[in-house]
């Protein structure tokens, strides 16, 4: 077992306190709904002396509970933009978030995701500290719009939606990362170099 909170990943994104139980199994964490001590992280045996898979996992549990904070699943996780964005979202930023506390990109066996290496490379450009924080607040002002929007919707069949770097799946991200920089950078001068990284990987947005 570890403690929640150990490994921050930054003060926007509210790490949930407690004692957070891990055991062997499939490679998973629970859906964080209820309190930490009733969810657990899985990892197969022949990694829980690795330090990186462990921390993986955790950040993909922090991240999705940052994300879902104050909502219920919804029937139709992807019935619009905005739910098929947050479901991109989990991996994307968790995978970002676990280099950056390796400070490394780290090498998968599949194809990167864009977002990923966007956050990334923003992340670069304006120093950890500055990209962690950006990213950090665009989850946190996601997950509040998502928690006030559920409470009106109604849910609804899910549509036809295209990946994460296109439309209108990548205007929902790219108007919350917008959020992100000006809340870090009330000025919004690192607005121009964010776009150009976001072209860099054909990532559309408006």
């Amino acid at each position: 077992m570890i403690k929640v909170g150990q490994i921050r990943l930054t003060k926007a994104v509210d790490v949930p306190n407690g004692v957070l139980p891990i055991g062997t199994g499939s490679n998973q964490a629970t859906s964080p709904e209820g309190p930490t001590y009733r969810e657990y992280i899985s990892i197969p045996q022949d990694q829980l002396d690795d330090p990186k898979e462990i921390t993986r996992l955790y950040s993909f549990y922090i991240v999705q509970k940052a994300l879902t904070k104050g909502q219920k699943l919804s029937p139709y996780p992807l019935s619009t933009p905005e739910s098929a964005a947050q479901l991109c979202l989990r991996s994307e930023v968790a995978e970002y978030f676990w280099w950056s506390f390796w400070n490394e990109r780290i090498p998968r066996k599949n194809a990167y995701d864009v977002w990923t290496l966007a956050f990334w490379d923003i992340r670069n450009l304006f120093r950890p500290g500055v990209g962690d924080q950006l990213i950090s607040y665009m989850v946190k002002a996601f997950a509040e719009d998502m928690g006030k929007n559920q409470a009106t919707e109604k849910p609804s069949r899910p549509q036809i939606l295209l990946g994460s770097a296109s439309p209108p799946i990548s205007n929902v991200i790219f108007n919350y990362l917008v959020v992100g920089d000006t809340v870090v950078d009330d000025n919004q001068s690192k607005l121009e170099a964010i776009e150009k990284i976001l072209n860099k990987y054909r990532i559309e947005h408006n």
